[in-house]
Parts: C-alpha cells; sequence; structure tokens
C-alpha cells in the first residue's frame, strides 16, 4: 500500500496545474487546467479534516477525472495510485 500524500505534495498538484495552464495554447484545455487546479486545491484544504482512507479515494477521484479530461499523456502528475482507477 502507498503513503498518502501530503497536502503539500496535492498542493503541489495544484501548482503544477497551474503551470501547465499557463503554457496550454488550447484554450479548452487552459480551462480543464484550471478546474483541475481547483479540485486539487479544495482536496488539500480538506486534507486536514479527513481519514486516510477518505483522503485516498478523493485522490483517486480527482486523478480519475483528470486521466479521462486530459489523457494519461496530459504531461501532469502521474496518478499516486493508477490500480484503483
Amino acid at each position: 500500500m502507498r503513503a498518502v500524500p501530503s497536502q503539500a505534495d496535492i498542493f503541489e498538484r495544484a501548482a503544477q496545474c497551474d503551470r501547465e495552464s499557463r503554457q496550454a495554447g488550447d484554450p479548452e484545455r487552459r480551462k480543464v487546467l484550471a478546474l483541475l487546479r481547483e479540485m486539487w486545491i479544495s482536496v488539500a484544504n480538506e486534507t486536514p479534516f479527513m481519514s486516510p482512507s477518505e483522503l485516498s479515494e478523493q485522490i483517486r477521484v480527482v486523478e480519475r477525472i483528470h486521466l479521462l479530461a486530459l489523457g494519461s499523456a496530459s504531461g501532469g502528475p502521474e496518478p499516486a495510485h493508477p490500480a484503483h482507477l
């Protein structure tokens, strides 16, 4: 079993989406990355109030959305739990 990412790790995922959004030439991709950034920030902000299993589930949900929206070649952070997608 993998360790649950820290709040800082989750905020880093949001920052990565922000960096990618600024570099994206496609307006739709920028919108998707901005929404993903907001999702990661929301999960990070709730981290102190969730159990490890709840946090893992929330991370899996956002990772799944990320993969469905942008695909695995998005250049973004790799999912922490790909076997659970």
